[in-house]
């Protein structure tokens, strides 16, 4: 995959060109002033190899006039900042833009009561029917649930200011991850996505703690069918939370515990269910005594007495929280998210200052970051599908309601919250090889705008550029668009394009971010 990507760029935009037709639409909504398109013609200089690093890995890549306001505070100040996102304003017109969408802050009931169309029954009494909610008379809107999750997540990750807080909140969902379109999980996965949004910079018990008792993790991985063994009612353990548990959110290391041990966790988390009724908060977190196993347990050498009730969950999170084996798999997962690679010494000291911080992630982060291995490391790291339309959608300075972005996104293979299995969406490159035709059908829409509710301005780049020579053109979009400059061969290949004389700007933009150069950052 690496390299194949990296074929020679004026052969790519050779063969890339002729498939560009441009237009336009009419623009969505406003300009940015302070992101806007014309702020590609900024004499801000290429980056970095480090500033690029920061802008792409800690954030979602830059918008137009973000490596200037990188460089007035300086990389340290920048991402001290970003390890504190509650000392962060947040953007007004972001914050507008989530007002807009009414089912993010629901409860569970409330978005569920929103797309069920509860069927009238005459025959049920009063008191009951209001408990239950039978009859019709609310407003019903099926996906929309779903749909401004995903909406709300492209936003965040678009617009945010708390650049790395969103791209932990994506680590954290691909780490606990919940496929939404699995049944109750389409009302359930707001709130999971609230809480893990609460804890991204926190203590990894907290995060653990809140997907265990997350109505949607139990939904999704089946705790809530999860009973102590009961002839008479037909009672039994389920063993499917149990095992991801251990083996994708806690020690990874399957050598390192037993189908026994499986089995007793199993039996730790009998009666974490999902309330049913009004008088336990339907589809939040609720503990059955009545369906727990009391009996003693023995859970990786560890004696639970019996009577522990509900606590016998608790304990178990924290040995598992506060886990040599916890710290190792969290520490080599969040090396490849941010470098690429897994340096054997870096992911040691990280596992150490994990275990001596009580898992505070933002100490780890710190450890990593200022780490030689980030600041020096020459591995580039492939963009996944909602990275890249993220950052090409910052990189043009778009504006955009995000609810056409989701389609693109799901035919790009990565819908927010649609990962089929309970691993988390793919990070190497091969599992995305198949879906770059995709990637540059996004690349040609967004430039030629022709995405519904997304526009760039593309008049102000064209009076920003007016009377720029063709090879002047091509290196100041290449050096704000690309994580990586161009060499004087592939930007006389770029100069080119920008020499014709239909649309050339939106064809330049549009085969910058089809580039193999863009995949990587």
């Amino acid at each position: 995959m690496t390299k194949l990507s990296r074929r020679q760029f004026g052969r790519w935009a050779a063969a890339a060109t002729g498939a560009i037709s441009l237009g336009g639409c009419a623009p969505w909504e406003y300009a940015d002033p302070q992101h806007g398109l014309d702020r590609l013609a900024a004499h801000d200089g290429a980056p970095t190899p480090l500033e690029s690093r920061v802008l792409n890995r800690l954030g979602y890549g830059p918008r137009p006039g973000d490596l200037a306001r990188l460089r007035s505070i300086s990389v340290e100040a920048w991402i001290d900042r970003q390890l504190h996102p509650e000392s962060i304003a947040e953007s007004p017109e972001l914050l507008a833009a989530l007002g807009r969408l009414e089912t993010l802050n629901l409860s569970p009931e409330e978005a569920r009561d929103r797309e069920v169309e509860w069927e009238p029954d005459s025959s049920v009494t009063p008191i009951w029917r209001k408990v239950v909610k039978f009859g019709k008379g609310r407003r019903t809107i099926p996906g929309s649930v779903m749909e401004q999750l995903a909406q709300a997540t492209i936003l965040r990750a678009a617009y945010s200011e708390r650049a790395l807080q969103e791209v932990m909140v994506e680590f954290w969902s691909d780490h606990f991850s919940i496929n939404q379109i699995r049944g109750e999980c389409r009302w359930l996965k707001p709130a999971d996505d609230r809480q893990m949004r609460q804890f991204a910079l926190g203590r990894f018990r907290d995060l653990l703690g809140a997907s265990a008792h997350s109505a949607a993790m139990m939904a999704y991985l089946d705790n809530a069918e999860n009973r102590k063994m009961n002839g008479a009612t037909g009672g039994r353990p389920n063993e499917n939370y149990a095992r991801e548990l251990l083996e994708l959110h806690t020690l990874e290391d399957t050598s390192a515990y037993t189908l026994e041990d499986i089995q007793e966790v199993a039996r730790a988390l009998t009666g974490w269910m999902i309330g049913r009724s009004a008088d336990d908060s339907w589809g939040e977190f609720t503990f059955r005594a009545a369906d727990h196993d009391d009996d003693e347990k023995q859970i990786l050498g560890m004696r639970f007495a019996a009577g522990g009730g509900q606590q016998d969950g608790e304990k178990l999170l924290d040995l598992l929280a506060a886990h040599r084996l916890t710290a190792r798999a969290i520490a080599g997962k969040l090396c490849y998210r941010f470098l690429g690679v897994v340096p054997e010494p870096l992911r040691e000291r990280l596992a150490i200052v994990f275990l001596e911080s009580e898992g505070d992630i933002r100490a780890v982060l710190g450890e990593l970051l200022q780490s030689d291995e980030f600041r020096t490391s020459p591995e580039p790291a492939f963009r996944r599908p909602f990275q890249f339309a993220i950052s090409a959608m910052r990189a043009l300075g778009a504006r955009t309601s995000g609810a056409a972005i989701v389609a693109y996104l799901e035919k790009m293979g990565q819908r927010p919250f649609g990962h089929a299995q309970p691993d988390g969406y793919p990070t190497r490159p091969e599992s995305w090889t198949a879906g770059l035709t995709s990637r540059w059908s996004f690349a040609i829409d967004l430039a030629r705008n022709q995405i519904d509710e997304t526009w760039i301005n593309l008049e102000a780049l064209e009076r920003a550029t007016s009377g720029m020579g063709a090879m002047k053109v091509s290196r100041l979009l290449a050096d704000s668009v690309l994580p990586v400059s161009l060499t004087d061969e592939e930007l006389k290949s770029l100069g080119r394009v920008v020499q014709q004389p239909v649309e050339p700007l939106p064809q330049c933009l549009a085969l910058l971010l089809m580039s193999p150069q863009f995949q990587w950052c």
